[in-house]
């Protein structure tokens, strides 16, 4: 090429006489020789090239071209010279059109190859320190890309197992930046809205996800908790403390009903009770699985706030949680708020006795709610973790249903009958009160005999105290002798397991394998068909169809008969 063709780089570019393959070809060439002399010219070639994005209409692009511009300017970006050029700047209307292509790219089922020269491009960009202008003065901006990769995640997922590395890596890299930022900004009202309208289901989405799938391995994990950060940061910031708790008097304090709930933080909570109300699939799956965790950061972030905070929103959460359709999964979201609600001592905070009556008037309602689930819900293992939580929270509000609670776990559909009742067992036992427990029991049969249906629990229930404690009841329990946490005398020997003492009675003993030795000795253990739960739990329970006995006289011991066992009709 001679000198002054070189020297016309720019007005050949807006040659539109030209085709747009053959103007990219001259901006690669002008980017990386050094015989082409315009001023500037590394800004100038960039410029265009996300000029012709910007306005594709303007320029007469169709979708071969932009994917080209794409490929062209990710060329340009990932050379050399591009990262030593530190004067070298990105316009900010280009970041909502990035933002714009991310989501048209990665929502719709387009070439793959398109999305990927996007994220390349992005990649780049955010990772250079030109784009610093970009955190601070153009966030609203930053808001439109985060929504738009996180959408773009979201899709990966919905129609496969797995997002690209090369957008988790992006997420890893801007979300911990984007999160501090969001923090940092004066307008934090704004932010929960933004937070709430464009990235909250999108971001809930891919958190479920991800977990399910163990997806990307170590960046994934990395790319979900970073996620649970940014939501947890931004709807829980410092300065919505206040407006929280002003949302929950509103709502559930009589002398304040009055007051007017703070828009942005009734916006927010609106936008999850919706979400449950009116999402469909793992959108609304995604929002429930949050709202123990979302309860569990609200503890930590205002629980010393006010004392009834955690309660009161515990209830909405619970509200909220009941207006989904599929009652298996309201029962599975309600345990797991229970137990949050236990864990983190939401119950018991209540500074006056109209607010503790509050409370156990709550949880009544709720072991009446329970008993009164129909259907397969009644009786299921969600069904049976909701009020096991009840029974640890405050064993008295299932105290006074007990018997109907015993009756529902005796019925032969019941999935959690045995683990409710070996909790009420041991309720009753640490209260001395194993009489009361067996007449109570012994009620809800006689309920289930009239209806002509009923059984026991099928496991053994033994009362155990650890060796060493010698006559102190105090570390009594009950416990289930079918498990594989039980084994015979001797197994840990086999096993190659070493016994160790319980933490309370470490030190009672300066030598602990001399006492066992001396304690074990003579000792015998316990039968084996109580540990394999196959032969039931009596001796004669052992007796099968089938097998030979020998039958003795009963007045004459010397007198035997072989026989064999034809039926077995119980004794």
């Amino acid at each position: 090429m001679s000198a002054p063709m070189l020297s016309g780089l720019y007005s050949r570019l807006k040659d539109r006489s030209l085709s747009c393959t053959d103007r990219l070809k001259l901006a690669r060439f002008g980017w990386k020789t050094p015989a082409v002399f315009v001023p500037n010219k590394e800004q100038v070639i960039l410029d265009w090239l996300t000029g012709l994005l910007v306005n594709k209409k303007k320029f007469g692009l169709n979708d071969s071209d932009v994917e080209q511009v794409w490929a062209t300017l990710h060329d340009i970006l990932q050379t050399k010279k591009y990262a030593r050029k530190t004067n070298i700047s990105i316009k900010n209307s280009f970041t909502s059109v990035l933002a714009e292509y991310i989501t048209h790219y990665g929502t719709r089922d387009v070439s793959v190859g398109s999305l990927a020269s996007v994220l390349r491009c992005c990649h780049v960009i955010l990772t250079s320190t030109t784009m610093s202008t970009l955190f601070t003065t153009k966030f609203d901006a930053l808001v439109a890309l985060v929504a738009a990769l996180l959408n773009t995640a979201a899709h990966q997922l919905r129609v496969g197992t797995t997002t690209s590395e090369q957008l988790r890596s992006i997420l890893t890299f801007v979300l911990p930046k984007f999160t501090t930022l969001a923090t940092k900004q004066i307008n934090q009202r704004q932010v929960l809205t933004w937070l709430t309208d464009k990235l909250l289901t999108p971001s809930l989405y891919v958190i479920r996800r991800m977990g399910r799938h163990g997806d990307g391995g170590r960046e994934s994990s990395a790319v979900r908790t970073l996620l649970q950060q940014l939501v947890d940061s931004l709807l829980l910031h410092d300065d919505h403390a206040h407006s929280y708790l002003v949302f929950l008097s509103a709502r559930y304090v009589a002398e304040a009903t009055k007051l007017q709930p703070p828009k942005h933080v009734d916006h927010a909570m609106q936008c999850l009770v919706s979400g449950v109300r009116c999402g469909a699939g793992d959108d609304r799956d995604a929002i429930i699985d949050y709202l123990p965790l979302f309860l569990e950061a609200f503890m930590k972030s205002y629980g010393d706030a006010e004392a009834s905070a955690g309660f009161r929103m515990l209830r909405y959460l619970w509200e909220a949680v009941e207006l989904t359709g599929d009652a298996e999964c309201r029962l599975a979201a309600s345990a797991e708020l229970l137990g949050v609600a236990h864990a983190c001592a939401v119950f018991g905070q209540a500074i006056d006795d109209a607010g503790r009556e509050d409370e156990r008037c709550w949880m009544e309602e709720r072991v009446t709610s329970l008993l009164a689930c129909d259907g397969d819900a009644h009786g299921s293992a969600a069904w049976g973790r909701c009020m096991l939580q009840l029974l640890r929270v405050d064993h008295t509000v299932v105290e006074a249903r007990v018997v109907t609670v015993m009756d529902a776990c005796l019925t032969p559909h019941s999935e959690c009958g045995d683990a409710v009742l070996t909790a009420l067992l041991d309720t009753y036992a640490r209260m001395r009160r194993l009489d009361k427990f067996t007449l109570k029991l012994l009620a809800a049969v006689r309920g289930n005999a009239r209806q002509g249906a009923w059984r026991f629990p099928r496991t053994f229930m033994g009362r155990l105290r650890y060796d060493g404690y010698d006559d102190d009841r105090s570390a009594d329990f009950w416990c289930d002798m079918t498990t594989s946490e039980v084994h015979r005398i001797g197994w840990c020997g086999q096993n190659c397991k070493v016994l160790q003492p319980p933490d309370a009675i470490r030190t009672k003993y300066s030598d602990w394998s001399q006492y066992l030795v001396h304690s074990l000795s003579g000792a015998s253990t316990v039968p084996a068909y109580l540990l394999n739960g196959s032969g039931g739990t009596t001796p004669i329970d052992q007796i099968k169809q089938g097998m030979p006995l020998e039958i003795m006289h009963a007045l004459n011991p010397s007198k035997v008969w072989l026989a064999r066992v034809i039926e077995h009709i119980g004794a």
